[in-house]
């Protein structure tokens, strides 16, 4: 737990980091050096854009990944041990739990207010989703387009585009592919 301590305390995690783990380690209540580093974390994902950590994905691994400012990549604990180390924690809750950090059945670990916006934006989208009016087939679309918008000699709409033309008719589309955990994705 020793090369942990040093971990949170180096220079791998900016000074907002650092703090943030020294407060939620004194909220959850004694020496709680993973609750600490899985705050520290967090925060350091927020840092770079990210809503969420990846517990399942970091757990084993080393952080950093390669050696800066004098700090030497520590192995981070394995997904079980952590994981028993959070859920108890008075700090870390599960989704719809009010805590400072909540952590979901996927292993990621949120800040409680960004956990809380991807759940309001998934279901603004999905109501909008339900809400989008029933799209037209490829050939009526294809007529009222070519009435609409008549083709120049030179140009031709071929049948492949037209698929593609569709999801565009509605206000916002999902895309297909699975988006990356903390991240979504809306493509017209």
């Amino acid at each position: 737990m020793t090369e942990i301590r040093q971990l949170v305390a180096s220079s791998a995690f900016s000074d907002l980091d650092r703090h943030f783990a020294a407060f939620i380690e004194v909220q959850s209540v004694g020496e709680q050096p993973l609750v600490a580093l899985a705050a520290a974390l967090v925060s350091n994902k927020r840092g770079q854009g990210h809503i969420c950590l990846d517990l399942a994905a970091l757990a084993g691994g080393m952080f950093p990944d390669l050696p800066a400012d004098g700090v030497n990549p520590t192995q981070l604990p394995r997904l079980k041990d952590w994981t028993k180390a959070l859920t108890p924690s008075p700090v870390v809750g599960s989704p719809g739990e009010f805590k400072p950090l909540v952590l979901d059945a996927h292993h990621r670990l949120y800040l409680h207010r960004y956990w809380e916006y991807e759940q309001t934006l998934a279901t603004a989208i999905l109501k909008r989703a339900a809400d989008l009016p029933p799209q037209p087939d490829p050939p009526t679309l294809s007529q009222k387009l070519h009435a609409l918008f008549p083709p120049e000699p030179a140009e031709t709409v071929t049948g492949n585009a037209l698929p593609r033309l569709l999801p565009c008719a509605a206000s916002s589309a999902l895309s297909p592919a699975a988006p990356a955990p903390g991240r979504l994705t809306l493509s017209c």
